[in-house]
């Protein structure tokens, strides 16, 4: 994924717009921007959620549902079934190594301290400050640091 952006400080998702970060993250770029209160940090890029969705073998799951739910059927329960199954499949889901790799980076670029656990299963980040904790699922079984 040479040249493309995989994070951006909200400072640089306002400046990037929708586009590039996303309906919540530029919304939350624009909070920033207007002197809202935000925990410290940035968004994953489009581009991320793209190899994110390519990694894991996404689209043809996304593509099927995109076409059969519709405002009149979201509330059916075989509807809700798929959607529900489709949830499941992206928290399984792990974003590839150089992507988590960069976000280790820009977090620790922006003095966010972090640290490795073992959680029983997999090694999690978590960021220990500011205060809100974030958890980022590593190649499983292995921390990078």
């Amino acid at each position: 994924m040479v040249g493309k952006r995989l994070f951006f400080n909200w400072s640089e998702a306002f400046t990037a717009g929708v586009e590039a970060v996303g309906g919540k993250g530029w919304n939350l770029s624009r909070l920033n921007r207007y002197g809202f209160t935000i925990p410290v940090g940035g968004v994953l890029s489009a581009d991320s959620y793209r190899a994110f969705i390519k990694e894991n073998n996404l689209s043809e799951a996304i593509s099927k549902i995109s076409t059969r739910v519709t405002v009149a059927n979201i509330t059916e329960k075989e509807i809700e079934e798929e959607l529900l199954k489709l949830r499941e499949k992206i928290k399984a889901g792990l974003f590839p190594v150089y992507i988590q790799e960069k976000l280790i980076a820009e977090l620790k670029r922006m003095g966010i301290d972090i640290e490795w656990v073992f959680d029983g299963q997999d090694f999690v980040l978590v960021q220990a400050r500011p205060v809100n904790t974030l958890y980022l699922e590593y190649t499983r079984g292995h921390a990078p640091y």
